[in-house]
């Protein structure tokens, strides 16, 4: 019981600190009534309808560079061209899959990616690697090197600017696939979940997006994002990234017209994170739906290998490679095989 209440006094220590760091960011960003909604919502829960559309209306106002760029004009040009996206599978961990403290769940997500590729060439990135497929300003690696930008942010830069500069599929490496991705993924110049989600609107999810090549919606986001980090501003919100796009999305009709026409997908994509310490007897009752493929988990909560009644867990399952029909060995020559390309 004590132990208990001591991780939950933890917890929310730990929540109040965040929420107070990000109530700072904020007033000095945009305004003082932004950052108290923020801090508001953050802490309590409360005010959040608020906090968001006062953070759509400040935004633009405090930094309008956000909307200097004409994603009309050139999503217009973008649509005229060649727009297939055929670019590669991108993923990232800093220290490497290979590293010895990479979580087990994370390299079982990475040999899934790998194992389901579909024939694209799968790269992850890494702090070894990642000058090598993109450009980033040199200001913005010295402060990640530093410690001032955090890998979180770091990471939602390397996507945009990965998708703009070489298109591709962008998938996190908390993702773990049991199907081959779709081929029809190439015939949308944007692709990724349809959430349809509120506060902040969006209809994406940032774990999973998929580009062709140029798209100026990810030409708008890097610089933006790179203004943003490039002028020591830290993260006022968890959802930096995906506030800076929904409001790109609110007031652009191309792009917002571009994210809405990718089909539906993945219904189910949280419902093996909530399923992990169950017991798994039967692989046929894991998989709910046959429009599910990727399934968003986690590393950072402490799961079972083995369930009350000695039954090994889905998780345990996961990390030892048994979901995949692919086994270990045949995922590690596939890779192999694609790094000598």
């Amino acid at each position: 019981m004590i132990k208990k209440l001591f991780s939950m006094f933890k917890k929310m220590s730990l929540r109040i600190r965040k929420s107070f760091s990000y109530f700072l960011e904020a007033k000095k960003i945009l305004t003082t009534k932004t950052a108290f909604f923020g801090l508001m919502y953050h802490i309590c829960g409360l005010l959040r309808k608020k906090y968001y559309q006062s953070l759509y209306q400040v935004i633009p106002k405090k930094t309008p560079e956000l909307c200097e760029v004409d994603c009309t004009q050139f999503c217009n040009a973008f649509y005229e061209t060649e727009t297939k996206n055929n670019g590669p599978i991108w993923t990232m961990w800093w220290q490497g899959a290979d590293d010895s403290n990479t979580p087990p769940l994370i390299r079982a997500c990475i040999e899934s990616i790998q194992s389901h590729a579909n024939g694209r060439k799968v790269n992850v990135i890494t702090q070894d690697n990642f000058s090598q497929f993109v450009t980033i300003p040199p200001e913005i690696v010295k402060k990640v090197q530093q410690g001032e930008i955090g890998l979180t942010e770091f990471s939602d830069l390397i996507r945009c600017e990965l998708l703009y500069q070489q298109g591709g599929i962008w998938i996190d490496s908390t993702c773990y696939l049991t199907k081959d991705l779709p081929t029809n993924i190439s015939d949308y110049p944007f692709f990724s979940i349809p959430v349809g989600r509120k506060d902040p609107i969006r209809n994406w999810t940032s774990y999973y997006l998929a580009s062709a090549k140029g798209n100026p919606l990810f030409y708008a986001m890097s610089k933006y994002l790179s203004s943003y980090y490039g002028k020591g501003y830290k993260l006022y919100d968890y959802f930096v990234t995906d506030i800076t796009l929904s409001i790109i999305y609110q007031n652009n009709k191309s792009v917002r017209e571009m994210i809405d026409n990718a089909p539906l997908n993945n219904k189910n994509v949280y419902a093996l994170i909530h399923r992990l310490d169950e017991p798994i007897n039967d692989q046929k009752n894991i998989f709910l739906s046959d429009n599910t493929y990727l399934y968003k988990l986690t590393y950072k909560l402490n799961f079972k290998t083995i369930s009350s009644d000695g039954t090994p867990t889905l998780y345990s399952q996961i990390i030892n490679s048994r979901l995949n029909k692919r086994s270990y060995t045949e995922r590690k020559d596939h890779a192999k095989a694609q790094s000598n390309e």
